[in-house]
């Protein structure tokens, strides 16, 4: 057991096809998502897994507005998101959650849409 590490809040699961991430979520089968709460070393984290599409960011939302004192978001296996998802990732960043561990195409899209609003 690692130490400072809590159990998993809460996850979200859209089901769609298998890959290795997948087997976190013993409900389904098949995921398209994996959206979880974790409390690592002080910190609360939502960390996100697999596709981000416009079916999945209300829980994102969702999940997010529950953690109020949410750190940061962990994109380190986030393997797509959709325009929709990179808007709902956009809104967060905007108002303060911190993104870590994201794609270099996610990072350069975020800066991207806040140049564009001169933000």
């Amino acid at each position: 057991m690692k130490a400072n590490v809590a159990p998993t809040f809460e996850l979200a699961c859209v089901c769609r096809r298998i890959t290795s991430w997948r087997a976190v979520c013993g409900l389904f089968r098949e995921m398209e998502c994996l959206i979880r709460v974790v409390q690592a070393g002080g910190l609360r984290e939502v960390r996100v897994a697999g596709r981000l599409t416009e079916k999945q960011v209300p829980d994102l939302l969702r999940v997010c507005a529950e953690n109020a004192g949410l750190a940061r978001i962990d994109l380190g296996e986030l393997v797509s998101a959709d325009g929709v998802g990179h808007e709902a990732l956009h809104r967060l960043r905007t108002s303060g959650v911190e993104i870590v561990n994201a794609s270099r195409f996610i990072e350069l899209t975020l800066d991207t849409m806040s140049r564009g609003r001169g933000e």
